[in-house]
């Protein structure tokens, strides 16, 4: 899977569901993690201000 640059934050995903959001810059800080507990095998995708996940059961869409 692909990290994702959205703004100055760096998202990135494992096999295993979990995502963590880093802020960029001289040294990564780790702003926020959460765990899907499912396999996921694929990138995320970004569309509209929305972010979808899709995992070995479900897709969820985070955002406003």
């Amino acid at each position: 899977m692909s990290p994702l640059l959205i703004g100055d934050q760096l998202l990135v995903t494992n096999e295993r569901g979990l995502t963590t959001i880093l802020k960029t810059g001289d040294t990564f800080e780790i702003i926020a993690q959460n765990d899907l507990h499912e396999e996921m095998l694929c990138t995320p995708a970004v569309l509209d201000g929305m972010i979808y996940f899709r995992t070995s059961k479900h897709l969820y869409c985070i955002g406003e």
